[in-house]
């Protein structure tokens, strides 16, 4: 039995696309021009340089590495107990920060004090920012072995 050649060819074809060809890959398509959503992070930060004066640095302080036995039956402090001793601007006011001008203010706390502090101005402004510092440092929290970090933006 002869079959024609168109036939012969659309069976080659079937035969083919039946038996699958690889998926294209899984590559997003960019679109032509500038794309007009941007991720931007949760915290951006508001000046390309940190300031910390007299005693570690946030990262620093995260850095040290905690004793999870020992810590195991420490009190957790909650978010309200952290954020109080900064909660009335008392430290800003005490500094001359400008109510023009941006901080973001990093802290880890234990037993009961800073164990490290960055403090970042925009603008930028190192005496703001190790004045800053050491009022944060002079702080008291409530007394926990463990380690608590936050950030916080004026």
């Amino acid at each position: 039995m002869k079959l024609p050649a168109t036939a012969l060819s659309l069976t080659i074809v079937l035969v083919l696309a039946a038996c699958g060809t690889p998926p294209a890959p899984n590559v997003p398509v960019s679109p032509s021009g500038p794309s007009h959503h941007v991720p931007r992070p949760t915290f951006e930060p508001i000046a390309p340089t940190s300031y910390t004066h007299g005693g570690a640095t946030y990262d620093e302080a995260l850095a040290i590495p905690e004793d999870l036995t020992a810590t195991k039956d420490a009190p957790e402090l909650t978010d309200g107990q952290l954020s109080a001793p900064m909660a009335n601007g008392e430290v800003l006011a005490e500094c001359g920060v400008p109510e023009t001008m941006k901080l973001v203010v990093k802290v880890a706390v234990r037993d009961g004090k800073a164990m490290g502090v960055t403090v970042a101005t925009n603008p930028e402004s190192a005496e703001v920012a190790a004045c800053v510092d050491r009022a944060i440092r002079a702080l008291s929290w409530p007394t926990s072995a463990k380690r608590f970090t936050f950030t916080t933006a004026y």
